[in-house]
């Protein structure tokens, strides 16, 4: 089943500085950076599109050069049993951490 344009969601995006286990900047992979993204979402506006049962959500991410050109992509389907996640969902919100592979610049 295809998804539908519901309504809109308060969404915050960060890209987070390169970093290594240790914390020091500068992980890479191969010759590109990782560069750490969290999206969040306001927890109330998840549920109400929900509503009951299960919500089923789909995060795409895309790193696009000054041309246009994708660099890197994430793609990550996500289901939430609102039954068990709704009231915490509700009090809170989710966010998701994503990953591109990124040369330099």
């Amino acid at each position: 089943m295809a998804g539908a344009a519901v309504g809109d969601l308060a969404l915050r995006l960060r890209a987070l500085p390169p970093a290594t286990a240790s914390g020091s900047e500068g992980a890479t992979d191969d010759r590109n950076r990782i560069v750490p993204l969290v999206l969040e979402v306001e927890g109330r506006d998840l549920v109400e599109l929900g509503l009951r049962g299960t919500l089923r959500l789909e995060v795409l991410g895309y790193a696009v050069d000054a041309q246009g050109g994708v660099k890197d992509h994430f793609a990550q389907t996500l289901d939430l049993d609102l039954n068990v996640v709704g009231s915490r969902l509700s009090a809170g919100g989710l966010a998701f951490l994503g990953t591109f592979s990124l040369p330099e610049g």
